[in-house]
């Protein structure tokens, strides 16, 4: 199956970076110039989920995102924060109802911006806690600066989603989402980073996976 993540955020929160962090995270799996990823089972290797960026514009404000983002059962929204700033923190507060207003289950928070640095303005306490009203599911907050520990954050953001929307596609019985119930953003607003803004294909073959297993 295939998927989409809104990427919402002020002006300079840091929206490009995150989502080039994610495509180019591993080797083979993302294309950084489509703005595309493939999230894989982290357990077995048995599915695969094609999902594909798309970076809100930081004008838009409720009534451009519902207008123009028709999310589909299997897609997720990142907020993206720069912790250096606190009118980027502000803005994500604003913008963290906008994913649930369009039917978006699955919502993460993204930090760049070194949150343990004197300089910055937003606490870990504030994200913390930002991220608990986003998600039930937690971890829901990434730390994406750049450091010793940007590797493990992203490989636990990306089989993060692969699991929250594995399971979202099952419950829904979502095998071929992609092709009649995926988001679709209007083409006078379509803003795909880095890309054409046509919707990823499904995998050839690819069926949808099962509920999650644990090892």
């Amino acid at each position: 199956p295939a998927a989409r993540a809104f990427v919402l955020g002020g002006l300079g929160a840091g929206k490009s970076t995150a989502i080039r962090l994610c495509c180019a995270h591993r080797s083979g799996a993302g294309d950084e110039r489509l703005g595309t990823t493939q999230l894989l089972d982290p357990l077995h290797g048995s599915w695969a989920i094609e999902l594909a960026f798309f970076e809100v514009p930081a004008a838009w404000r409720l009534e451009d995102f519902r207008r123009s983002a028709t999310a589909g059962p299997v897609d997720c929204a990142l907020i993206v924060v720069d912790a250096r700033r606190r009118q980027s923190f502000d803005a994500a507060l604003e913008r963290a109802p906008w994913p649930r207003a369009i039917g978006i289950r699955c919502v993460f928070l993204v930090s760049v911006g070194a949150c343990a640095d004197e300089s910055c303005e937003v606490s870990i306490d504030e994200l913390a806690s930002l991220a608990e009203k986003l998600s039930a599911v937690q971890p829901a907050h990434f730390d994406l600066s750049a450091g010793p520990w940007r590797h493990l954050h992203l490989d636990l953001l990306l089989d993060m989603l692969a699991i929250r929307l594995a399971w979202i596609c099952w419950e829904e019985g979502a095998d071929g989402a992609a092709g009649d119930g995926s988001a679709e953003v209007s083409s006078g607003d379509r803003r795909r980073h880095g890309g054409s803004g046509t919707h990823a294909g499904a995998p050839s073959g690819a069926a949808a996976p099962g509920p999650p297993r644990c090892a």
